[in-house]
């Protein structure tokens, strides 16, 4: 087999996540899927990647089946960051206002309804308060709103929301990580995100994209992103409530923005007066990149992406109940082996020549 050089980063969603959390789950399973397919040979190596800010710790995976076959599984960790930084109270009321004309109605009538208090404001739900009002909710919707939060943090696109600097903080954490492996010696780059964090990854490509509109020598490396892996996915959720915030007849202000931020955005046709017509520099650098997105049915949160072009939907089985099967994803082994088989290309037969020499 010739040599091939995978590199998969790894992010995850919202919620209390420990740092190698998501790397030990990924690593832990995508070796299960491979035991099952392949049997023995595989060997696990930690290592570490030095940089300009020091060391970053991954782990590599090899077949001694597969000669010159490497998969490097790094981790992007960002929980840090977003952790308590909205109340529940808060929540409620960015759960009410997204979901006017933005699609969340699956959430179901109780969290509409909890959602409705959010709007009596501070008097009336004081901060101490949110710890009693989690009490009244089950565990399936609980998750639901706190991983909600987390969306609702990291989605304050204004420069005006308290909340902006945190999100500027995730997505530098992560184009940092994306430009490390490009200027890496990989053949190909896999993208794993799972709920918010497939939102974050997709917000580093599109500033990725941008960067790479400017700059040549970035642009020569596009071919190694290979793969964009996105796990019980509310990106359709968030494309749908950022752009409410643009009135229609602004469209100006939509044309610059849904170039900005709009990487294989569907319907990015603002509306202009009659015999103006509307044109951007800005071009997808990254027509090659592959995107799959995996959905449970029983997922609230994540579903197919219907607002973005270019995306292979995948409906799964989580085997976990409504709610929780948002988290079943880093446990689906069929998730495993076809991102493997994608990235890794089919071993050539060897030459009668070859073998004939071998024989001898």
């Amino acid at each position: 087999m010739e040599k091939m050089k995978i590199a998969i980063l790894i992010t995850h969603g919202a919620g209390e996540q420990g740092e190698l959390d998501t790397l030990d789950v990924f690593a832990r399973n995508l070796i299960q899927s491979l035991q099952d397919s392949r049997g023995q040979g595989l060997k696990l190596t930690h290592r570490r990647l030095h940089g300009a800010k020091g060391g970053e710790d991954y782990v590599q995976l090899t077949d001694s089946g597969r000669p010159g076959w490497e998969v490097d599984l790094h981790e992007f960790y960002w929980a840090s960051l977003t952790e308590r930084q909205i109340s529940f109270r808060e929540t409620l009321d960015w759960v009410d206002t997204a979901s006017n004309g933005a699609g969340l109605y699956e959430v179901g009538w109780a969290l509409r309804g909890m959602s409705s208090l959010g709007r009596l404001g501070e008097k009336l739900m004081p901060k101490w308060l949110d710890g009693a009002y989690r009490l009244l909710m089950g565990k399936a919707t609980q998750l639901v709103v706190d991983y909600l939060g987390d969306v609702a943090v990291y989605t304050a696109g204004d420069l005006r929301s308290k909340w902006y600097g945190v999100r500027e903080d995730v997505l530098n954490g992560a184009m940092e990580k994306l430009l490390t492996l490009i200027n890496e010696e990989y053949d190909r780059i896999i993208l794993v995100g799972h709920s918010l964090g497939s939102v974050v990854l997709y917000d580093a490509l599109n500033r990725l994209n941008l960067l790479m509109n400017d700059d040549a020598v970035l642009a020569a490396k596009r071919h190694k992103l290979f793969e964009l892996i996105t796990l019980g996915s509310p990106l359709d959720l968030t494309a749908l409530y950022l752009s409410e915030r643009i009135a229609e007849e602004e469209y100006v202000k939509r044309l610059i923005l849904d170039n900005v931020n709009g990487f294989r955005r569907r319907g990015l046709n603002p509306h202009a007066p009659e015999g103006m017509v509307l044109g951007s520099t800005v071009v997808d650098c990254l027509t090659e990149l592959r995107w799959t997105n995996y959905w449970d049915l029983r997922d609230p949160i994540g579903g197919p992406l219907s607002q973005y072009d270019g995306v292979e939907n995948v409906q799964t089985d989580n085997g976990r109940s409504w709610g929780l099967a948002h988290l079943g994803y880093f446990e689906n082994l069929q998730i495993y082996r076809e991102a493997i088989d994608r990235a890794t290309p089919p071993e050539k037969p060897a030459d009668p020549a070859e073998r004939h020499l071998r024989a001898i």
